[in-house]
């Protein structure tokens, strides 16, 4: 079995092009906070990388590797109620492999 057979390229690809605008739309003018590492709350981090305009850290204290920093918790619940993306996942995609 191969990944394409469990997750079709274009159902996939379309996905990310959504998630893609949805990040802008929903995440690209939020203000973000720095916050201390969610696993052990040691402020002695360092980035790592950045993707779609988020900032990943990784603690010096216990290694976890999070995002930070971060827009307010309200930002990702809109996101997961309203965004395009999330509506394809459960109307669109996730419907279309769940018999895998």
């Amino acid at each position: 079995m191969k990944e394409s057979d469990i997750r079709p390229n274009k159902l996939y690809r379309r996905y990310l092009e959504l998630s893609h605008e949805d990040v802008e739309k929903c995440f690209g003018h939020d203000v973000r906070v720095n916050i201390p590492c969610v696993a052990c709350g040691s402020d002695h981090v360092t980035f790592q990388f950045e993707k779609l305009g988020f900032q990943y850290i990784q603690c010096e204290t216990c290694g976890t590797l999070y995002q930070s920093p971060r827009p307010h918790l309200s930002a990702f619940d809109a996101f997961y109620r309203d965004s395009v993306s999330s509506n394809y996942w459960a109307e669109v995609f996730f419907p279309a492999t769940s018999g895998f």
